[in-house]
């Protein structure tokens, strides 16, 4: 039953949960762990989480310059790989 428990527990921080934007960095870290891939951009940093078998899941958590959480999204949705086009970089 201990294994069970711990197994439910290790899975707790696989998607943002109860995270929201103005949360900070470390409230992000502590739920979801170190991320997978940091990348700067306009003055802040996305956090890229990606997650689950075969490349499933991958959550994006924009970061402000102020190290707060600006927005959450799940970068593998269908309707946002529909609007991926030939050329687009």
């Amino acid at each position: 039953m201990a294994g069970v428990c711990a197994g439910i527990a290790g899975c707790a921080g696989y998607d943002p949960g109860p995270l929201k934007p103005g949360d900070s960095e470390a409230a992000v870290v502590a739920r979801m762990g170190p991320p997978t891939e940091r990348v700067r951009r306009d003055g802040g940093e996305r956090l890229v989480y990606a997650r689950g078998p075969m490349g499933q899941h991958t959550w994006m958590v924009e970061l402000g310059s102020d190290g707060r959480v600006g927005r959450i999204y799940q970068a593998l949705e269908p309707a946002r790989l529909a609007a991926v086009k030939p050329g687009m970089s």
